[in-house]
């Protein structure tokens, strides 16, 4: 869902036009999906995209690892401690 909202709807643009355009994409996917789709969730999303671009990463964290365990590694900016937390996570 991220990587199609930063690729497809936004363009990669993170102006005050992206966020305009995220307020009103998360209005409607809550009326039609419910609260998953808030837009702190659309933001965490996209970042998470952004973070892990790769398709096959991103199958392989889903499947192993719990949302709560993904968005306590997407705010870790060095790419080494972020690849040893997700193997500590992966270990247990």
């Amino acid at each position: 869902m991220g990587k199609r909202i930063n690729e497809e709807v936004l363009k990669d643009k993170r102006a005050e036009y992206g966020k305009q355009i995220v307020a009103t994409l998360w209005r409607q996917l809550v009326k039609e999906y419910g609260s998953s789709f808030s837009e702190k969730n659309l933001r965490r999303m996209m970042q998470f995209a952004s973070v892990f671009p790769d398709h096959e990463i991103v199958v392989s964290l889903i499947r192993q690892l719990s949302w709560t365990h993904i968005l306590a590694i997407i705010p870790i900016e060095d790419p080494l401690k972020r690849a040893f937390y997700i193997d500590r996570l992966l270990r247990n």
